[in-house]
């Protein structure tokens, strides 16, 4: 927008993530963590050290985007977004060509939404898409819009010594999560958060 005050309330966010919820232990997958919880905690609340897959592609975004409009700044914001990015890599599963969900704390057990049967590094543990009930759809499709661009990542190696395929998230998508709803007589293509639901009918996710 050009309009300096969103600027400096983005930069004041983003100072915010990086003061709040960085990952400086250096032991585990780096990254950002999910945040506070809200649930009536009052302050301090403790910190929630999951860490999303999603949300970091988000954060590379965001930051790469200060980089380029706070110049001043930028190869700080670049390096806070490879910081994010860089997380999100390591959460790729190249034997089924998607992303793992993210991370979860040692200890974490499991349950709807948490699989914690990933590698561990650190006090971090990958929250693996090993079920149905920990397989997402935003884990490939926001994180594929925010870095299959981004120069860092277009041929980025894995540790299996493959170049990165950024077809292959796109396509466990059209796999996995296609769906078809009719609501009365009208139909409705689209794709579903996750593939069959824990309780109640199949629907289209609209954000995602």
């Amino acid at each position: 927008s050009g309009i300096t005050k969103y600027l400096n309330d983005a930069i004041a966010i983003g100072n915010w993530i990086i003061a709040n919820l960085t990952d400086s232990t250096g032991i585990g997958y780096g990254g950002y963590y999910v945040g506070y919880p809200d649930a009536g905690v009052p302050p301090p609340k403790p910190l929630n050290q999951g860490k999303s897959t999603e949300n970091n592609a988000d954060i590379f975004a965001a930051f790469s985007a200060l980089a380029k409009f706070d110049s001043s700044h930028a190869s700080a914001w670049t390096a806070a977004a490879n910081a994010a990015g860089d997380f999100v890599m390591k959460m790729f599963d190249s034997t089924n060509g998607r992303f793992n969900t993210g991370t979860v704390p040692l200890g974490t057990g499991p349950g709807i939404g948490t699989c914690p049967t990933g590698a561990q590094q650190g006090n971090d543990v990958i929250n693996t898409n090993s079920s149905q009930d920990c397989d997402f759809l935003d884990s490939d499709t926001f994180t594929t819009l925010a870095m299959a661009a981004a120069p860092r990542y277009t041929n980025y190696l894995l540790p299996n010594g493959k170049i990165m395929d950024w077809s292959r998230p796109v396509q466990y998508v059209l796999n996995t999560f296609a769906q078809t709803i009719t609501v009365g007589t009208q139909a409705f293509q689209g794709f579903n958060i996750v593939s069959t639901p824990v309780s109640g009918s199949n629907g289209v996710a609209w954000e995602f």
